[in-house]
């Protein structure tokens, strides 16, 4: 497999038709907040899942390898925390074996841009979250405003 860091990554709009595989990433909960777990329902579709993801936030990706366009090793979004005051934050997972590849935060570099010049947002956050059990961290970078 070719080195993930060097070959980059593709973001590409979710469609109800990946449906199936964007739901198999909520067995391994989100990086950055815990949105994808907190709207889950026990037993739902992966269309019911998928459709209600596209209806609650801003946008919402997935992550492709850019030597394998077709697989989703992840997806992530924005959304609006109104426990935070209405900011707009970064979500995101990724399957386990791309994690601490720094895959999230190229994922979030490009969210950010299209956030700025497709929707307006200039101040987007990402909600700090680090999972013990599953040793799951994102590292502050001097790019980005961490909400704790």
């Amino acid at each position: 497999m070719k080195e993930e860091r060097s070959s980059g990554i593709v973001l590409k709009k979710l469609d109800v038709k990946e449906a199936d595989g964007f739901l198999s990433l909520h067995n391994y909960p989100t990086v950055c907040g815990s949105y994808f777990e907190a709207l889950y329902v026990k037993g739902e579709s992966g269309v019911s899942f998928t459709q209600r993801l596209l209806w609650l936030s801003k946008c919402a990706y997935t992550i492709r390898l850019k030597s394998d366009p077709d697989k989703i090793i992840g997806a992530c979004l924005i959304y609006r925390d109104i426990n935070k005051g209405n900011q707009h934050i970064f979500g995101g997972t990724l399957l386990p074996t791309y994690r601490n590849k720094s895959l999230l935060i190229e994922a979030f570099n490009q969210i950010k841009e299209l956030a700025k010049y497709c929707y307006g947002l200039v101040d987007l956050k990402i909600n700090k979250k680090v999972d013990e059990q599953r040793q799951v961290f994102l590292p502050s970078t001097r790019h980005i405003s961490v909400v704790s």
